[in-house]
């Protein structure tokens, strides 16, 4: 990776704004700039154990917000080719463009159409890019959903997608870890909705939403566990062993009695 020269980044800004909505010129340019400070120091698959595979440039994070700016602007006026150019660079399959095109149509404010979210949901194989997908389109800045996604939150629940589901999770981690967040009943009635978790990506996301709930509140947590045992005893008993070292010693009593019963 070349030092960064604001001069030289300076101009590589003015040529990719001279581009105008030309969406096809405007993800090769992105992407020549993104090879250009490339951090080739580092492993291609990652610095991060769950980013194993992920494609990244590792570009540093000044240089991003410089681009991203940059893309704000050319299309500020524009929000048709802001959704042409979201799209180029959705496409390229990069974690930089589609954290780029996620803020480009963000920018562009409702409405947003579900159908786009959930595609690019089924798509993006990395976490950083699905937490941002969550952040701009689902969550709120006080960490409450939108409205328009609390219905369909329950059907990406029910194994329509693995993507989705485990999107879903996410989504009720990130309510869960908002300060002051208090209405453990809405999650466990969404929990009540879910069909089993069958993939490694859902299972983490589970497992670290029902840590915070513990957190929360270890008596709800583990009266929804037993309650889980009855409706589906393999899953139950998966969430006990998982969980149990996390539990006050009260709750663990309870829970080591449904673990020792018949």
């Amino acid at each position: 990776m070349p030092a960064v020269d604001p001069e030289r980044l300076a101009k590589q800004l003015e040529h990719l704004a001279s581009l105008g909505s030309n969406s096809k010129e405007i993800r090769r340019s992105v992407l020549d700039l993104l090879e250009f400070y490339a951090d080739r120091t580092k492993r291609p698959s990652g610095t991060i154990g769950a980013d194993e595979g992920i494609r990244s440039f590792r570009v540093p994070k000044p240089v991003l917000r410089r681009i991203r700016s940059a893309l704000l602007q050319s299309v500020a006026e524009n929000p048709d080719a802001a959704q042409a150019v979201a799209e180029a660079l959705w496409i390229s399959g990069y974690r930089e463009p589609r954290l780029f095109a996620i803020a480009l149509l963000g920018a562009q404010g409702p409405p947003h159409t579900i159908e786009r979210v959930e595609n690019w949901v089924v798509e993006a194989d990395d976490p950083v890019v699905l937490t941002e997908l969550a952040e701009v389109f689902v969550l709120s800045d006080d960490g409450k959903i939108d409205t328009a996604y609390q219905e369909r939150i329950a059907i990406w629940l029910r194994k329509w997608d693995p993507m989705l589901q485990q999107f879903a999770l996410l989504i009720l981690l990130k309510v869960v870890q908002t300060p002051n967040f208090d209405d453990l009943p809405y999650i466990f009635q969404h929990l009540n909705r879910m069909d089993e978790v069958e993939t490694q990506g859902s299972q983490g996301s589970f497992n670290l939403l029902m840590e915070e709930l513990v957190k929360k509140s270890p008596s709800e947590t583990a009266q929804y566990i037993m309650d889980e045992v009855k409706r589906n005893k393999t899953q139950g008993m998966r969430m006990i062993r998982d969980l149990f070292d996390y539990f006050p010693p009260d709750e663990q009593a309870r829970l080591k009695s449904i673990l020792s019963g018949p």
